[in-house]
C-alpha cells in the first residue's frame, strides 16, 4: 500500500527548494513519519516545469498546471496526470480539505483539516455597508454553507484542534462527524534549557509570525509603543515576513530595543530559547498554532488570543495567558510577568511540560499511523 499526498506547492515550482508554511513542514513530517508503514509515500504538487525529487528521502513530484484556476482544478490537473500511479487500496491524502474533491473510483480518502479558516478573514475584506446589514450575515452562513460542504467531501477528516470538530457537530447531523479524528500538531522538546531558568535581567519578548494584520501586527504595535513608555528592562525581536513589514519598520523603527528579522527552516528552537515570552496575538483562522506550540516546547512563555485551536493547549495561569485579541489585554499580561519575573520559570517549565506530555512529535506520529490502518 501506499499514501498519496495532494498539496498546492509544498516545494517551489521548479522543484528546487522547499516552501517555508505550516502546512509544508506538517506534511514533510506527515511523510516523514508514514514511509516506515507503508510501500511508499508520494507527494504531489503544481509545478511551472515539472519535476521528480527526492526531499530528506520523501519524492516530491511536480506536474504543469494552470495558476489561474481555482485551487481543486489545480490540485484535479495534477491529480489526472498521476492517477495512473493510484491503486484502489494506496490511500490519498488532501494536505487541507480546501483543496479536495470527489473521488468515485478511490474509497481510502482523507482531507486534513488546519482550523476554521473564514472566522475573520474573507469577512472583513467586505465592505462596510454590507457588513452592516442582511448581506453580511448572508455572507457569513454561505461561508460556514462552503466549509462543511468542503468537510463532506472525503469519507474521513483529519482534524488538528477540537474547535473546528465541534463546530461541525454543531451544524450538522452528529452522522457526518463520526469519521472525524482529532489529531493535534506537535512539537520536538528542546534538551536546552531556556531562557527563563536563567537569571533575568532584561526581558526578551518574541513575535514570529507572518506580517499581516490577521496575525495580530497592529496589536503588537500597540503593544511595544505601550510597554516602551513603561519599561526600561524589555527587547523585542519580531520575526517573519510579510505585506506590512513595512508598516512595522515605519512605527518601530525608532525603537533601539526592537529588531526586525527572520529565521530559516530549523531556526525557530534558537530563537525561543532565547525569549522569556512568545506573542501569539492572533485575530482568527487558527488551528493548533505550530508557532505557539514551538514557543512552549522551548521554554518561552505564551501569551496567546483565545482563538482557534490555542484554546485546547493553554490553560490560562498555569502554562500561559490566553484572552481576547485586543492590546489593552496583552499589555496588561505582558506587564504582570515584567513586574513578576518569578512567574515566569514557573509558567516556563509548564508550557515545556505541556507539549511534551501532550503535543509530543510521538503522539502525534502514533495517531497517525493509528488512523491509517483502521482504514
Amino acid at each position: 500500500m501506499k499514501i498519496h499526498i495532494f498539496y498546492t506547492a509544498v516545494m517551489d515550482r521548479a522543484g528546487k527548494n522547499i516552501t517555508v508554511g505550516g502546512i509544508q513542514n506538517y506534511l514533510i513530517g506527515l511523510a516523514t513519519a508514514l514511509r516506515e508503514d507503508v510501500d511508499e509515500v508520494i507527494i504531489y504538487q503544481g509545478a511551472d516545469i515539472e519535476f521528480d525529487v527526492k526531499y530528506n528521502g520523501i519524492r516530491i513530484i511536480g506536474k504543469k498546471n494552470d495558476l489561474d484556476k481555482s485551487l481543486k482544478k489545480q490540485i484535479k490537473e495534477v491529480f489526472y496526470k498521476v492517477n495512473n500511479l493510484i491503486s484502489k487500496e494506496d490511500i490519498i491524502i488532501f494536505g487541507t480539505d480546501k483543496i479536495a474533491f470527489p473521488l468515485k473510483d478511490f474509497s481510502k480518502t482523507i482531507s486534513i483539516q488546519h482550523g476554521i479558516s473564514f472566522d475573520y478573514i474573507a469577512y472583513d475584506a467586505l465592505p462596510k455597508i454590507i457588513k452592516k446589514n442582511f448581506f453580511g450575515t448572508l455572507y457569513k452562513w454561505l461561508q460556514c454553507y462552503k466549509n462543511a460542504k468542503d468537510f463532506l467531501i472525503c469519507k474521513n477528516v483529519v482534524c488538528v484542534d477540537y474547535n473546528y470538530v465541534n463546530w461541525i457537530r454543531t451544524i450538522l447531523p452528529r452522522k457526518y462527524s463520526e469519521n472525524a479524528v482529532v489529531i493535534p500538531n506537535y512539537a520536538k522538546v528542546s534538551s536546552e534549557n531556556s531562557i527563563n531558568e536563567k537569571p533575568i535581567e532584561t526581558i526578551k519578548i518574541l513575535f514570529a509570525r507572518r506580517f499581516e494584520m490577521m496575525r495580530g501586527v497592529y496589536i503588537l504595535i500597540d503593544v511595544i509603543k505601550a510597554l516602551n513608555v513603561k519599561y526600561k528592562n524589555i527587547e523585542f525581536t519580531v520575526c517573519g515576513d510579510g505585506p506590512l513589514k513595512k508598516t512595522l519598520e515605519k512605527e518601530l523603527g525608532e525603537f533601539s530595543n526592537v529588531t526586525i528579522t527572520k529565521f530559516g527552516i530549523g531556526e525557530s528552537e534558537k530563537f525561543n530559547l532565547d525569549h522569556h515570552i512568545t506573542l501569539v496575538p492572533t485575530y482568527g483562522s487558527e488551528g493548533t498554532s505550530f508557532s505557539l506550540l514551538e514557543g512552549m516546547a522551548a521554554g518561552a512563555v505564551p501569551i496567546v488570543s483565545n482563538v482557534g485551536g490555542m484554546t485546547n493547549i493553554i490553560l490560562d495561569s498555569y502554562n500561559g495567558y490566553i484572552l481576547n485579541p485586543d492590546s489593552e489585554s496583552f499589555i496588561e499580561k505582558i506587564s504582570f510577568l515584567i513586574e513578576n519575573p518569578t512567574k515566569l520559570y514557573e509558567f516556563s517549565i509548564n508550557s515545556k511540560e505541556t507539549v511534551r506530555k501532550s503535543f509530543n512529535e510521538e503522539k502525534w506520529k502514533n495517531q497517525w499511523i493509528k488512523f491509517i490502518k483502521s482504514m
